[in-house]
């Protein structure tokens, strides 16, 4: 046989070998491919589940507020007739005690005049009364006359009296009527002040109370009555933690801050008027399903969980009653103490996706 023939038998044999070779390991790994697909195909998405349980959850309540002063606790100092002020001899903030003198006022330019005018109005009226006397003893003038004439003198003199009772004849000494704080001095000294305006306000002591301010979504867990934890926020770890009690509250929220204020009373004149204080108030939620925080999916019109059933995502949506830092309390139909709920790989779940419990 011619050598070129054997070359050629040859090359073809190697071509032959090398392509069965190729199909064999072609077949053996589409194989595995689609064995590997198929197993991915068949197990689902990984999650881990928690057993819900029914109880109840401590959580905290926490507010920021001031100290300010009881309403209606303020002791408002005033003048019934126009004033001047003097001197002023307290400061606003000032621990006081009874009969301290808080300022000095004195009659202004005006209580003056008609304090002179109605000091003339006594002496015309003296006179006036003299005269007619006379006349009526030298039978010039009626006893009618006389009566006229004394009427008009009494309501003189009544007249100055009570100016004078006022205490705004000369310079007056206004005092401190209990133990307390000097809330507020409106007045500069020289300053003229109108019949009945405040001079002075004085909060007496043990009428100080604390205003938090809480989120609307956790009113609902206070009472009146409740203990409040106080702590100084900026004596924090230095000032004593003190004790209050939940006295009033509000059924408004305040359209600034959007929060709701709940007065606080003080157990005692430990903190300053104005300091700014943070409040704890520590409640049990109502009877639920406990859940940890991580179940929980918020979806744009409802709080959702994801139950672990028969292989499958159930979506069931909840009532969140309330919350601490890893555990919720929640409400829903079809979730009972006993129900497996989606803790981890709740992302991108579904009602009924296919899932796998993870250990």
């Amino acid at each position: 046989m011619k050598r070129w023939i054997v070359d050629i038998l040859a090359i073809l044999f190697v071509a032959v070998v090398v392509g069965w070779v190729g199909m064999q390991y072609g077949r053996q790994s589409v194989k595995g491919h689609s064995g590997q697909s198929d197993a991915i195909v068949g197990k689902g998405v990984p999650v881990q589940v928690r057993l819900a349980r029914e109880g109840v959850v401590p959580f905290e309540i926490v507010g920021y507020g001031q100290v300010g002063p009881i309403p209606g606790a303020v002791n408002v100092y005033s003048v019934p007739l126009e004033s001047k002020v003097d001197s002023i001899l307290t400061t606003t903030g000032q621990r006081i005690s009874k009969g301290t003198v808080l300022m000095r006022v004195m009659p202004s330019p005006d209580t003056l005049l008609m304090l002179n005018q109605a000091a003339e109005d006594v002496a015309y009226a003296d006179r006036e009364f003299e005269l007619v006397s006379q006349r009526v003893s030298m039978k010039l003038a009626t006893e009618s006359e006389l009566i006229q004439a004394e009427n008009v003198k009494k309501r003189a003199q009544r007249m100055l009296d009570n100016l004078q009772s006022r205490g705004l004849s000369k310079i007056t000494e206004i005092l401190a009527q209990e133990d307390g704080i000097v809330s507020d001095l409106p007045w500069s000294p020289g300053a003229i002040i109108p019949p009945g305006s405040p001079l002075a306000m004085v909060i007496p002591i043990g009428q100080l109370q604390v205003n938090l301010w809480i989120e609307t979504d956790e009113i609902s867990g206070i009472r009146i009555g409740d203990e409040v934890a106080l702590d100084s926020i900026e004596q924090h770890g230095v000032q004593p933690q003190r004790m209050g009690t939940v006295r009033t509250i509000a059924h408004q929220v305040d359209p600034a801050t959007r929060l709701v204020n709940v007065a606080v009373d003080l157990s005692d004149d430990g903190y300053l008027l104005g300091q700014y204080v943070k409040g704890t108030i520590k409640e049990n939620s109502p009877v639920g399903l406990i859940i940890p925080r991580s179940a929980l999916v918020a979806k744009p019109n409802a709080m959702v969980i994801y139950h672990a059933l028969d292989g499958q995502a159930k979506e069931i949506v909840v009532q969140l009653i309330a919350q601490s830092t890893e555990l919720a309390v929640v409400r829903g139909d079809g979730l009972d103490a006993q129900s497996q709920v989606v803790v981890q790989g709740s992302a991108g779940l579904s009602d009924g996706t296919k899932i796998e419990v993870l250990p």
